[in-house]
């Protein structure tokens, strides 16, 4: 088993081959000499670089903002933003936009049989594509009209139709964008 306060080269390497499977966003916004304070911590990474807690953040699908000493060599990743304080020695990254990703839409089509992320009510099959760009682990969504149920999955097996269905598939492709709010 893979202890990441033993080995975060490992981990990060780890993550980054999971972040090309699922095509994570390519931007932070970076504040030199700010980090953030106080507040829930998803990881904690000791002895890494500051671009390597900058990736951290970036291919974790629940970080919404990371901060870093470079004295220490230490890196918070955490699920929000949170207040700011201020030194020489700190930088800290934060998504500012929800991240999208083109979604192939297959209208009449539901797909079964694999793993499921979640399931959950959604006002439209829009949102439960947005959804599922915004989940790093999902590569695929399915909608139901009829109820407006969406499904999130990590793998599938079988694809069916029926015409209160609707499928969306990622197409690799993600981006930053005004129009979405990170999920955290």
């Amino acid at each position: 088993m893979l202890m990441k306060g033993l080995f975060p080269v490992a981990w990060l390497l780890l993550e980054l081959f999971h972040a090309s499977v699922h095509a994570a966003c390519q931007n932070l916004a970076k504040l030199d000499q700010t980090y953030y304070a106080s507040g829930t911590v998803i990881k904690f990474l000791h002895d890494v670089t500051e671009g390597d807690c900058e990736f951290g953040c970036l291919v974790n699908s629940l970080c919404r903002s990371a901060t870093y000493h470079k004295v220490w060599k230490t890196c918070w990743l955490n699920p929000e933003l949170r207040s700011e304080g201020s030194g020489p020695e700190w930088v800290s990254f934060s998504k500012p936009y929800g991240c999208v990703c083109d979604m192939e839409v297959n209208y009449g089509q539901y797909m079964s049989g694999g793993t499921d992320i979640r399931a959950f009510y959604v006002n439209s099959g829009d949102d439960c594509s947005v959804e599922c760009s915004k989940e790093e682990k999902c590569i695929a969504a399915t909608y139901r009209n009829s109820d407006k149920m969406c499904w999130l999955h990590s793998a599938v097996k079988q694809k069916g139709q029926g015409d209160e269905w609707t499928t969306y598939v990622k197409e690799g492709h993600c981006r930053y964008t005004s129009n979405a709010a990170i999920v955290g």
